[in-house]
């Protein structure tokens, strides 16, 4: 009997390969989005650090030119926080997606694995069915031929 030879492994290759990229795309996402919360984490505390210093300024008795301006900053800041929460929204979308995409590729890859052992399984149960009757032709031309 001819060796086992999966007929899909090409095929199963080429799907691996997807999914590796795949995988690639969403560890890049996954950054990205990590990247966003830091800038999130940073603007959260550079707007508790102005706020704490306008509070100070404000006790002092500054010039109102000068609390008009760290206001400007402040609200500058807010509208930053602003934009990376909807950039946060729409990276945590993103890396559900591809995370989705991932599994799915993965399922498949599994699917061609698991069509792989039920194929490898029925070859090794004809190699015995082979071997058996190969035996069973053996024994039976000793017997005809009186046991030589």
């Amino acid at each position: 009997m001819k060796p086992f030879v999966f007929s899909l492994e090409r095929v199963r290759d080429y799907k691996e390969q997807l999914l590796d990229r795949e995988k690639i795309r969403l560890a890049a996402l996954r950054r990205r989005r990590e990247e966003i919360l830091k800038r999130l984490t940073e603007l959260n505390t550079y707007i508790e650090e102005k706020n704490q210093e306008l509070q100070r300024l404000q006790d002092e008795g500054a010039y109102v030119s000068e609390i008009n301006s760290l206001c400007f900053i402040i609200e500058n800041a807010k509208e930053q926080r602003e934009a990376a929460l909807a950039a946060l929204n729409k990276a945590t979308e993103a890396v559900e997606m591809q995370r989705q995409k991932v599994i799915g590729q993965s399922q498949e890859l599994n699917g061609f694995d698991r069509l792989k052992e039920k194929k490898l399984e029925e070859h090794k149960y004809l190699e015995m069915q082979e071997s058996r009757e190969i035996i069973l032709e053996h024994l039976t031309t000793q017997i005809a031929f009186g046991g030589q």
